[in-house]
């Protein structure tokens, strides 16, 4: 069956396509390997590897902006990070109104954020301006709720990168995607070494067959990769 139906009714029961995260969530690899790419290359990757499941045009843009992110990250060093333009840089990524809406309410919630105020309550307050069904602050299982978790998080954190995977995982919710998403702009950002250096995150991984050594030869292999 052609991926250009499978993620539309009666294959797939909502109008549109999924406007949830799981396009964004795979999609960081792609970021990887179009490092070089303008925005329309990188659009169209990121459409291409995500239209069989996720085509709804928030669902594309979310995939587009972690992609973007990542790429971003890869392009700069960790002390030349700026969330002020990072965010600004997202937002000309989008299509849609409300995903550049929504990343410009995390850039102002950013902007008026303060040290020592409690880091969660601003993202809480951009996530309840849309309703999804289904999704929320509890579970952000919708793009548009999870692109300002993931963005925001990058900004408070990106200078300490297990510090920000945590608040990932803190925020609660989705914690599975967000902490990946998280973690994948981190690396890119940080290279390898915070998460190999003492306490090394990636000892305990099961190392089967296709465990830690094959995906850590993979990432070496995807790091090479220039499209």
């Amino acid at each position: 069956m052609s991926p250009e139906v499978t993620g539309l009714p009666p294959h797939f029961p909502f109008p549109g396509g999924s406007f949830a995260n799981g396009g964004g969530m795979r999609i960081s690899p792609v970021g990887i390997a179009y490092r070089n790419a303008d925005r329309k290359t990188l659009r169209q990757a990121v459409i291409a590897a995500t239209l069989f499941s996720h085509r709804h045009p928030e669902a594309i843009d979310f995939a587009v902006v972690q992609a973007a992110a990542v790429r971003h990250a890869l392009c700069i060093q960790p002390n030349q990070f700026d969330s002020s333009s990072f965010l600004a840089d997202m937002v000309a990524m989008c299509d849609t109104d409300v995903m550049k809406n929504v990343i410009e309410e995390t850039r102002n919630a950013f902007a008026r954020y303060c040290e020592g105020d409690d880091e969660y309550e601003p993202i809480k307050q951009v996530v309840s301006l849309y309703h999804r069904p289904g999704s929320g602050m509890s579970f952000q299982i919708a793009s548009v709720h999870m692109a300002p978790c993931i963005l925001w998080v990058v900004c408070l954190h990106h200078s300490i990168p297990r510090k920000a995977v945590q608040a990932a995982i803190a925020l609660g919710g989705d914690t599975d995607t967000t902490a990946c998403m998280v973690g994948a702009i981190m690396g890119a950002l940080h290279g390898e070494d915070w998460c190999r250096a003492p306490p090394d995150l990636t000892a305990d991984l099961e190392n089967g067959p296709h465990g830690r050594d094959f995906g850590m030869a993979l990432a070496e292999r995807l790091a090479c990769l220039d499209a």
